[in-house]
């Protein structure tokens, strides 16, 4: 019994274990020349085994994950800067203009003309700048700072910023809600409420109403935007909330940045954003999930 007990334990640790070992190190070795490939330029390169139901598997779909997040800001940064430069070289060479004229300008009057434009040039890029840090800032934050608001609340300070904007145009801004607490940074709470009362008393003709509402639904916390301007055509609803996307026809000043700033908000938040049909106009739903203390 002994001699065959061990002969079981050596076949077992000379044979059995270094085949269990091998193809062990060989899945973590295709892993790491998964990795090594992304390393060297290949984003496309992925872990394989992740159909596999066991600790490597989930492995690999972890590392996927993040390779495919890693993936797909590569390809929004690409974007992002291709983008920037196709939108800012009008306004750049606008600028140039200016800044020539003003060297070339015979006398005061001239020079102060040209200064003034070069000006308001610059401050259009350092704005579109200012945007495009905004939205990559609540892109790339946590939500590790995130404190209880009252969401309500946080909605009223932007009310409160565009009330006498929408009464010199003519626009009522029509705004209730309850209080209802959330888990959220309210300073980007303010800026996504912001963006959008400024979109809709934007679009909004004089003697039309932008309502605001804050409540609770079956689906969690909801804030919507609605307003009575031209609205937004179904199939380009998902398309305006990406950066310097505008809806076709718009005439108005605008670089596209306003909604996509507000999914970048909505994303960091885990929360969910539709656009939908105010008939007429267009109606601008946020979901939010509501404190646990809070349902």
């Amino acid at each position: 019994v002994m001699v065959i007990a061990s002969l079981f334990a050596a076949i077992g640790a000379f044979v059995v274990g270094p085949l269990a070992s091998r193809g062990l190190l060989a899945r973590v070795d295709a892993i790491n020349r998964a990795c090594d490939e992304v390393r060297s330029g290949a984003l496309s390169a992925r872990a394989p085994g992740a159909e596999i139901d066991d600790e490597f598997g989930a492995l690999s779909r972890h590392v996927n994950g993040m390779l495919e997040r890693i993936d797909e800001l590569m390809v929004g940064l690409r974007d992002l800067s291709n983008r920037v430069a196709h939108d800012l070289r009008t306004p750049m060479a606008r600028l140039k203009t200016d800044l020539e004229r003003v060297a070339r300008a015979e006398t005061l009057d001239d020079a102060r003309r040209g200064a003034s434009l070069a000006a308001l040039e610059a401050d259009e890029i350092l704005h579109t700048f200012e945007a495009l840090l905004d939205i990559v800032e609540a892109e790339a934050g946590a939500d590790a700072g995130f404190l209880p608001i009252d969401l309500t609340e946080a909605v009223q300070s932007a009310v409160d910023l565009y009330r006498d904007v929408a009464e010199d145009r003519g626009i009522t801004l029509d705004f209730r809600g309850e209080p209802v607490m959330v888990l959220a940074e309210r300073l980007l709470i303010v800026r996504l409420a912001a963006n959008l009362i400024d979109n809709a008393v934007k679009f909004s003709g004089q003697g039309t109403a932008v309502v605001v509402r804050v409540g609770r639904d079956a689906g969690g916390v909801i804030l919507t935007v609605a307003d009575a301007g031209p609205g937004v055509p179904e199939h380009e609803r998902d398309l305006v909330m990406r950066r310097f996307v505008r809806g076709e026809g718009q005439t108005t000043v605008g670089h596209g940045l306003g909604l996509a700033l507000v999914a970048a908000i909505v994303k960091r938040h885990g929360a969910r954003i539709t656009l939908g049909d105010n008939r007429p106009g267009l109606i601008v739903r946020a979901e939010f999930r509501p404190m646990v203390s809070d349902r």
